[in-house]
């Protein structure tokens, strides 16, 4: 999907920095799907207007940029074209969305995932008429290490453009979580379920405990998302592997493709949890504030008791 976005409007007095301006980062030298190089867009500022008004999304395309070919350059060169070809009050680009699924492309930096992940077409409308199968199902996710208290903390924040079923109804998605290679109900956690969307925001965090910082380099962790069904087997819609050697753990919110494994609803096919409204809940329902508050909570008990 290729579409042509004019971003304009910026503040008189903009900085040097046409990228900070409206709100994006371009990476150029990037081997692509295809086995080709070319640019993408690697952050998108919310409330920017990339954002606003391009509707762009980490991990999009960069074709043009004012007119300018950023296919097959180096990032050397990518920067260089950005820096000249600045200046003005409008910037043009040629965008290409990758619509297949299963991508290998991890997402950061991104954290309105409220609203669809559609290019606007030259006039900055929605294209409605691709469907959502088209534009790629999309997890995010944060995770961060405590060194203090030996703990994994995986926030769950939500996940974009889940397929509809086959009679076109909504889903009712939930995540679950292992930290592999242990597979017991131990390392198993699981968001609550959220009935009739396909664009559900969790926003749960869940916590492994005494897990030193070594030992994450032989750990994966991974999420997979299932459509509730109240009368059958719940449906596997997607998953993500997260190697938490390489992984940054530094509270990032990072986007991820999620990787649909040909077969697996069946031959691994969820057990059903219940009603939806018996759903499990997460440590922490509110993400990292509320799981931070409650240290901060904790040690000031403990310094006034301390103190008394």
């Amino acid at each position: 999907m290729v579409a042509h976005i004019r971003l304009q409007n910026f503040p008189q007095s903009y900085p040097a920095d046409i990228q900070y301006s409206i709100g994006l980062k371009v990476v150029g030298g990037v081997l692509l799907p295809n086995n080709k190089y070319g640019a993408i867009i690697e952050r998108v500022k919310k409330g920017s207007a990339a954002d606003c008004e391009g509707r762009l999304l980490p991990g999009d395309e960069v074709l043009e940029w004012n007119g300018h070919s950023l296919q097959a350059k180096t990032r050397e060169e990518v920067e260089d074209i950005l820096a000249l070809s600045g200046g003005g009050r409008t910037v043009e680009l040629l965008v290409r969305r990758d619509t297949m699924q299963g991508r290998a492309v991890m997402h950061k930096d991104y954290d309105d995932y409220s609203r669809p992940g559609q290019l606007p077409m030259a006039d900055n409308r929605l294209d409605r008429r691709r469907g959502e199968m088209g534009r790629g199902s999309r997890l995010q996710v944060k995770t961060w290490y405590d060194k203090s208290r030996f703990e994994l903390v995986v926030t769950v924040l939500g996940a974009v453009n889940l397929p509809h079923r086959d009679n076109g109804q909504y889903r009712n998605p939930y995540a679950k979580l292992y930290l592999l290679p242990d597979r017991s109900e131990r390392s198993k956690r699981r968001t609550k379920t959220l009935a009739n969307t396909n664009h559900p925001r969790w926003n749960q965090s869940f916590v492994y405990s005494q897990i030193h910082k070594r030992d994450l380099r032989s750990r994966i962790l991974e999420v997979t998302v299932w459509d509730y069904d109240r009368f059958g087997a719940n449906e596997f819609l997607g998953e993500v592997t997260i190697d938490l050697a390489v992984s940054p753990l530094d509270e990032e919110a990072e986007w991820h493709y999620l990787s649909a494994n040909q077969g697996r609803s069946s031959n691994y096919g969820d057990s059903r949890q219940g009603w939806l409204s018996d759903s499990p809940v997460s440590d922490y329902d509110e993400g990292y504030s509320l799981y931070r508050d409650n240290l901060v909570e904790g040690r000031r008990r403990r310094n006034h008791r301390s103190h008394s």
